[in-house]
């Protein structure tokens, strides 16, 4: 006798979608949204590049456009759960300036790691190291949360909102 083939049942998918946005998977979402800016970037790299466009000038255009996705990205998928009240512009505003301050911390680590690592090794620490930065101050300062103070009762109650 043939069984039919059963497909996972609607619940499995919503358990798969509420761990991908659980805040204990944010660093997957946020090495995806790198990942995604990256890819964006390379390709925009490329087209530009076979155009004609001198390869310094295609690189630089090609990052601030991924930037500018990569901001969007990190604001809808990575730090969902923290979208604000406050003016978009300030957000964009220091989230590239932590893009800029990385970008400094990058190359130190690549410029100190090269005395004793081959360039694409130091390349990939610096790279690192200003990932996990990014990651720190988009928590921390870009799309951090506002502490609260609200009374309950009579005690003090924190509750934790988006700033």
């Amino acid at each position: 006798m043939i069984r039919p083939i059963r497909l996972a049942p609607f619940g499995a998918a919503q358990n798969a979608r509420d761990m991908l946005f659980s805040q204990q998977a944010r660093p997957v979402r946020f090495a995806i949204t790198g990942g995604l800016a990256g890819l964006l970037q390379l390709t925009l790299l490329t087209l530009l590049t076979d155009y004609g466009m001198h390869a310094l000038l295609a690189n630089i255009l090609a990052f601030l456009l991924a930037a500018q996705f990569n901001f969007v990205l990190s604001s809808l998928f990575t730090w969902r759960d923290r979208r604000s009240k406050e003016s978009i512009g300030r957000r964009w505003l220091v989230f590239h300036g932590s893009i800029a301050g990385m970008a400094v911390v990058n190359m130190a680590v690549f410029a100190a790691s090269r005395l004793v690592l081959p360039n694409l090794e130091a390349s990939a620490a610096g790279i690192c190291a200003a990932a996990v930065g990014n990651f720190f101050i988009g928590d921390r300062l870009v799309f951090r949360l506002k502490r609260s103070h609200i009374f309950q009762n009579g005690r003090p109650q924190t509750q934790e909102t988006a700033a």
